[in-house]
């Protein structure tokens, strides 16, 4: 555990600093390190001993942070679940991470521990055990199947920490159970950022907790920042703290980034890279509307075999617990990401599970949305497959108008559109108006 104690040192010379405001009130780095070693003494009471697989239930807080910490200490392999998770997915969670111990953590109530009846056998989990290291597993969203379970071990997830950075006051956007929520708040807090909890993730909730606190950093998805511009914030709320708003967890649409560039024209805006099994390495975009990014970490080198994106790096996963890992025998992982790459610089395509098979032809959806999003009186767009039984799938979509229209016009105007810009094969047959665009618990689009 010699890097997370090296970590937790760097964060104790923040001392008095505030690393967390949570419903108006602060907490200090020195509070939070004194309760999170209060935690691991807790844990130990309950019976806990390093190398238990345990699951932390609960969303982030000052008081789930704390609960965190103590654990990796104590030499856990730690599984977070927010509560957002819904009851068969967290099932599905902890059988493929093999739980022992479920830890329901709310700043409400005491903690509540409970062994379940599971022996945590699995090879990676019993090489943790040996080394005496602690672990951290992240579950994928399971949007194409059912879930897995990524295994870090702690020693090399956390030393990409140990350099700090610029400390800004950042909004802790995504969920702890998410990567891009885990970096977001470990970036803040090794580099004595302090952290901002919003009360709700909502366009509304977001703009208000930018102002109050002002924030400068707003780490989120191209989805939510697509309803953060259609909701109006940008007019009802000061917002003029922004400094940073970085976009990742899903590719961004190339007519919302022009818009984005438009309606915060003083707000740098950074696409991220990330993924459950390796983390979000530094990137760097190549000009403000461009989605061509660098990766760029000394330690990291990337390849496309076959159109698709290739990493190796000292922070990927171990491994997966219940499915066949993507990682090659040089240590090389598959990323499933399609890409195009231009020198140092990568443009990302969308993930290869996302195409869709039309009689053997192989449609990108994201292609198509970029094709829609800019005819007139389109709002915002998602294409997806709909099983057919002679072709396999076809391409329909579902949009969002700015202004009501004739449902047969609509139909026969946005045909006409997509046939001068894309192939027969790619046109999407059937054209639902909806309200609203639906959202996955993590804040991308869902296809499904």
């Amino acid at each position: 555990m010699a890097v997370f104690s090296q970590l937790l040192d760097q964060l104790a010379q923040y001392d008095n600093q505030t690393c967390l405001i949570e419903n108006d009130q602060s907490l200090s780095y020195s509070q939070l390190l004194k309760d999170a070693q209060s935690w691991a003494s807790l844990f130990v009471k309950e019976g806990i001993q390093p190398g238990t697989v345990i699951s932390l239930e609960g969303d982030l807080s000052s008081t789930y942070l704390e609960a965190f910490i103590g654990a990796i200490q104590l030499g856990c392999i730690v599984l977070p679940i927010g509560d957002s998770v819904l009851s068969d997915k967290r099932q599905d969670f902890l059988k493929a991470s093999q739980v022992e111990v479920r830890c329901q953590i709310s700043q409400a109530a005491e903690p509540k521990c409970a062994v379940t009846d599971v022996r945590a056998d699995h090879e990676l989990l019993q090489w943790l055990r040996n080394q005496k290291a602690a672990g951290l597993i992240l579950c994928t969203s399971g949007t194409s199947g059912k879930p897995k379970a990524v295994l870090h071990s702690a020693e090399r997830f956390f030393s990409k920490f140990l350099k700090s950075r610029k400390s800004f006051r950042t909004l802790a956007f995504f969920a702890f159970d998410h990567m891009a929520g885990m970096d977001a708040v470990w970036y803040g807090l090794a580099s004595g950022s302090t952290l901002v909890l919003a009360p709700e993730r909502s366009p509304e909730g977001i703009a208000q907790a930018v102002q109050k606190h002002k924030v400068e950093v707003l780490p989120t998805s191209p989805t939510f920042l697509n309803l953060f511009l259609l909701s109006g914030v940008l007019q009802q709320f000061d917002l003029s703290s922004l400094k940073i708003i970085t976009y990742g967890s899903e590719p961004m649409p190339e007519p919302l980034l022009k818009k984005l560039n438009a309606s915060v024209p003083d707000v740098k805006l950074i696409q991220k890279f990330g993924m459950s099994e390796l983390g979000s390495p530094p990137s760097k975009s190549k000009g403000p509307e461009s989605l061509w990014i660098k990766i760029a970490s000394e330690s990291l080198k990337i390849k496309a075999v076959e159109g698709i994106l290739w990493i190796h790096s000292p922070h990927t996963m171990l491994g997966y617990l219940n499915a066949k890992s993507p990682i090659d025998a040089e240590g090389w992982l598959n990323t499933g990401d399609r890409v195009e790459v231009d020198g140092e610089y990568v443009r990302f395509l969308g993930r290869d599970s996302d195409l869709i098979n039309v009689g053997g032809e192989k449609v990108d959806p994201l292609e198509i949305e970029s094709v829609i999003a800019q005819a007139d009186n389109i709002q915002s767009v998602i294409v997806k497959a709909e099983r057919h039984a002679l072709m396999g799938n076809i391409v329909v979509a579902d949009i969002c108008l700015e202004q009501p229209e004739d449902a047969m016009q609509l139909r026969h105007r946005l045909q006409w559109y997509c046939r001068e810009r894309l192939a027969s094969y790619q046109i999407p047959v059937k054209f639902t108006v909806v309200e609203r665009l639906k959202m996955t618990d993590r804040f991308k689009q869902e296809r499904s």
